[in-house]
C-alpha cells in the first residue's frame, strides 16, 4: 500500500472526534514517511555510496512524495510509426469489435441531395473511433494522391444563380462523389490490411462523406480548441506536473465529446 497522505476527508462530526481523527492519520503518515525515508536512505547507501546525501537532507523529499504519491501515474507513450504498422493492430482490433453496430439514417426528405451542402451528422452513429479512422484513411488518400479529399475545390457563394456558380457546383459535385468513391476504396484496403474485414462498421458512410465534404478546411472554432489542448500538454512536460494525454487524442466538435485511444 502506498504511504498514508496524513490529510482527514471532510465529514460531519463533532470537534473532539475530528481532531482525535486528525491526530491518528498524522501519525500514521509520519511513521509511513520515516520508513520511506529508511527505505531510500539504505538504497543510497548500497548504490550511491560516494554521493549520499545525509538523512536530515532527504527528509523533505521524502515528505513531498508521501503526501503526493496517491497521484503518481506512470504513463508508457508508444511511437507514432507504432500505431501505424499494420502488424500491431490488435489494439486498434479490440476498439473496432466494441463498436455499436451502425444505424440507418432516417430519410429526409430527397436522397439524391447535393452533398455541397452539410448533411445531418447522427451524433450517437458516428463514435470517436470512427473519426479517427477516417482521419487515417484521410491520410491515405492524401499519400495517394497529394491532396486530402474535397480539397482545391473552388469555393461556391450561397445564392449564386448564374451559370457559371450552377457550373462550377456541378463540377465541385462531381469531384467530390470521385473523391468520396476512391476513398471508400482506400478504406477496403485499409480493414484488409489491418485485418478487419469482417468488421465493415469501423467505417461509416456518414464520417467519409463529411470529410469529403469539408474538403480539409480549418474551422477557427475547432482550431482553436486543438490549439489550446496543446498548449496546454506542453505546459505538463515543460512543468513535470499533472498527467499528459496518453496516446492518441480525438476531439468531436459535433458532440463536443473527447476521446483516448492507446495502440
Amino acid at each position: 500500500f502506498l504511504p498514508l497522505r496524513g490529510i482527514l476527508p471532510d465529514m460531519i462530526c463533532d470537534s473532539k472526534s475530528y481532531i482525535d481523527l486528525l491526530t491518528i492519520y498524522q501519525e500514521k503518515a509520519r511513521k509511513d514517511c520515516e520508513l520511506v525515508g529508511n527505505y531510500l536512505y539504505d538504497l543510497l547507501q548500497k548504490y550511491c555510496s560516494k554521493n549520499v546525501s545525509s538523512k536530515a537532507q532527504l527528509d523533505d523529499l521524502v515528505s513531498i512524495y508521501c503526501k503526493n504519491s496517491s497521484f503518481l501515474n506512470v504513463v508508457r507513450t508508444s511511437e507514432l510509426k507504432q500505431e501505424y504498422r499494420h502488424e500491431n493492430n490488435e489494439s486498434l482490433k479490440q476498439y473496432v469489435e466494441q463498436l455499436p453496430a451502425a444505424q440507418q439514417a432516417p430519410s429526409d426528405g430527397d436522397q439524391s441531395e447535393s452533398m455541397m451542402t452539410p448533411q445531418p451528422i447522427f451524433a450517437q452513429d458516428c463514435p470517436e473511433l470512427c473519426w479517427y479512422i477516417g482521419l487515417r484513411l484521410c491520410d491515405l488518400f492524401h499519400e495517394k494522391y497529394g491532396r486530402y479529399p474535397g480539397e482545391q475545390l473552388k469555393d461556391i457563394q450561397n445564392g449564386s444563380e448564374d451559370d457559371n456558380s450552377r457550373e462550377e457546383m456541378d463540377t465541385d459535385q462531381r469531384q467530390i462523389e470521385t473523391d468520396l468513391h476512391d476513398l471508400k476504396l482506400i478504406g477496403k484496403q485499409f480493414l484488409t490490411d489491418h485485418e478487419l474485414a469482417k468488421h465493415q462498421g469501423g467505417i461509416r458512410d456518414t464520417v467519409l462523406e463529411e470529410l469529403c465534404r469539408y474538403g480539409s478546411c480549418e474551422i477557427h472554432s475547432i482550431a482553436a480548441f486543438v490549439g489550446g489542448c496543446c498548449a496546454q500538454e506542453i505546459i505538463k512536460l515543460i512543468t513535470h506536473q499533472y498527467i499528459p494525454i496518453d496516446n492518441t487524442f480525438i476531439y468531436n466538435g459535433i458532440k463536443q465529446s473527447t476521446a483516448l485511444f492507446k495502440f
